[in-house]
């Protein structure tokens, strides 16, 4: 059989010299919201299910270029000219023709999806109350994930989350919302195990299981931004590193940059130079093990001279996966 290594070595390479779905814009956080802005926002919200359809007008051209499907026969747009009012017909058409979401007796178990984890709410809680917190950890710039629980009586404990939430925000990373018939145990897609698997979590003691039947791991697209003081803290001397070698590139240290982190740990780093033209480098290994395969910095440095920092640039607060 053909190996597919190459190949899709070579297809990475091509997204990454093109800047595949990989446009500043997505993450401007300038008022009126872009579109491109709302396109990521729908990206990191919406179920991997979700039926999307589109319409005549502007909309099509923005999904089409920004927004990336995760499932197939999700994504519908019209083509040519005349395409104003298919959506709701196109929809209520590939709604209906959907087969039952279900397994035939004897069919091989498919994965776990992240819609199969349905949302019970608090019915489960018996009453309980839960609060997960979150704190920055200093060895990996990640998050640390505890969830407390008060018991009827007012006792309370707390148990660690594995690994790291994967998914969107508001959906995933709160076990407590999908509980087990007996109360005991949280349902949760977490980043465990080298990649985001359906996870049972024993809400009296912590301990936890995989209970998806996929071999292969799932990857997060979720994206988040870390302070630069917390990076540095976590990589230490690394970063000092990083920055003679953007320094020596001729990168402009006062404007935003990426890490591109393969899972090897292989990093790639796409800055700019004062002039704005891309500046392009490959960099030591990361440090550290990280779920992360892109970490944006933003106004990593004091501004000097010459350098084009954003007032009021502040970095955002950390936004777990």
């Amino acid at each position: 059989p053909l190996d597919p290594g190459p190949r899709q070595q070579a297809l990475q390479e091509a997204k990454d010299r093109l800047e595949y779905y990989d446009d500043p814009e997505l993450f401007s956080d300038s008022s009126p919201a872009l579109p491109q802005r709302l396109v990521r926002i729908l990206q990191e919200t919406l179920d991997p299910s979700t039926l999307i359809t589109l319409d005549a007008g502007n909309n099509r051209a923005w999904m089409c270029h920004f927004y990336q499907s995760q499932r197939e026969k999700t994504f519908f747009c019209p083509g040519g000219m005349a395409g104003m009012g298919w959506s709701l017909p196109a929809a209520l058409a590939e709604l209906d023709d959907r087969p039952p979401n279900a397994t035939a007796v004897g069919a091989r178990r498919r994965p776990i999806l992240p819609g199969d984890l349905s949302d019970e709410a608090d019915r489960r809680w018996h009453g309980r109350s839960f609060v997960v917190e979150r704190a920055l950890d200093p060895e990996t710039a990640g998050v640390r994930e505890r969830l407390r629980v008060t018991r009827e009586d007012g006792r309370r404990y707390s148990i660690d989350l594995p690994g790291e939430r994967c998914g969107s925000g508001g959906r995933f990373g709160r076990p407590q919302y999908r509980i087990s018939a007996d109360g005991r145990s949280g349902l949760d897609l977490r980043y465990v195990d080298d990649g985001c698997h359906a996870v049972r979590i024993d809400l009296e003691t912590g301990d936890w299981d995989r209970i998806d039947a996929s071999d292969s791991p799932g990857m997060c697209r979720g994206q988040r931004r870390i302070p630069p003081g917390a990076l540095a803290t976590a990589l230490r001397g690394w970063t000092r590193d990083l920055e003679s070698a953007l320094d020596a590139a001729g990168a402009d240290r006062g404007a935003a940059y990426s890490l591109r982190i393969e899972p090897n740990g292989k990093t790639q780093v796409r800055a700019r130079a004062y002039d704005g033209s891309p500046v392009d480098l490959e960099f030591q290994t990361f440090p550290v093990a990280t779920p992360l395969r892109r970490i944006d910095v933003t106004n990593v440095a004091p501004a000097t001279r010459g350098s084009r920092v954003t007032p009021g640039a502040n970095p955002a607060s950390v936004e777990p996966l």
